[in-house]
């Protein structure tokens, strides 16, 4: 693996994570500009950059990632205090990397994590309880994870946007609804139009997105239809036939625009 270290030895630490596809040279303008007051550590993670690509049947995790880049933080790099900094992907792998730092005991580094919060706008769909136990089992969480992730997937083809611009919560029972309930929100303070326009659009973009999933020849879920690259959870649990069944059920009974 490539890591680099550059800026002022003694200066605060500042931990660099790059996003995808790209490496740690995302980085080299504001490193240069920083280099005067951060002692600044990157690296390129498996596959990027510098980094050599492993061996297949190597799968790309953000777990993975986040343990290499806990393994550089504490025992390459040595650091007992720093910041971070990530973006796109980068801000998954940070974010487990520093849950993984906090669990470690005693933890590695003490975290200063303040709330933040986000007001945006959101297009949401609820199944009532009493539907979705016999639709997709017991994996409801995981239906709903996956149904989230791939819906997240084929909003840009309705909305102007990235699916690094929108995130999405499921949950199997939320306590705002009292039902499963799957939500896609722009990813920018005061909403951007995407959700709006996903409402605005909801049947053509759920008919894509359940069309989508079931096309695809995998067998349990892959990229090109549940899986994430900036899910925090490690694209865990998820349900490919679950998303189907919950799908359908939303298709069949909902009343689009109300």
């Amino acid at each position: 693996m490539f890591s680099r270290r550059c800026g002022t030895p003694g200066a605060p630490p500042l931990v660099l994570v790059h996003g995808f596809p790209t490496s740690s040279i995302d980085y080299f303008e504001l490193a240069h500009e920083l280099s005067s007051d951060f002692d600044i550590y990157l690296l390129d993670f498996p596959g990027y950059g510098l980094s050599d690509k492993p061996p297949e049947p190597y799968v790309y995790s953000l777990y993975d990632d986040a343990r290499l880049l806990v393994h550089a933080i504490t025992d390459v790099w040595k650091l007992t205090g720093f910041r971070m900094l990530t973006h796109d992907r980068g801000s998954s792998v940070g974010m487990i990397a520093l849950g993984m730092l906090a669990a470690l005991d005693p933890p590695a580094v003490p975290l200063d994590l303040p709330q933040r919060t986000l007001s945006t706008v959101a297009v949401a769909w609820t199944i009532p309880n009493e539907c979705v136990v016999p639709a997709a089992g017991s994996d409801l969480g995981g239906a709903a994870h996956a149904a989230e992730h791939a819906a997240i997937g084929l909003l840009p083809l309705f909305a102007t946007c990235d699916r690094w611009d929108v995130g999405g919560l499921s949950t199997e029972l939320h306590p705002a609804t009292g039902q499963l309930t799957v939500f896609v929100y722009d990813g920018h303070a005061g909403g951007a139009g995407f959700a709006e326009r996903g409402f605005a659009v909801a049947a053509d973009w759920l008919t894509a997105t359940r069309d989508a999933i079931s096309a695809c020849p995998c067998e349990t879920g892959c990229p090109s239809c549940v899986q994430s690259p900036k899910c925090g959870n490690g694209n865990s649990p998820l349900s490919k036939p679950g998303a189907v069944a919950l799908l359908d059920l939303v298709l069949s009974n909902a009343s689009f625009g109300a």
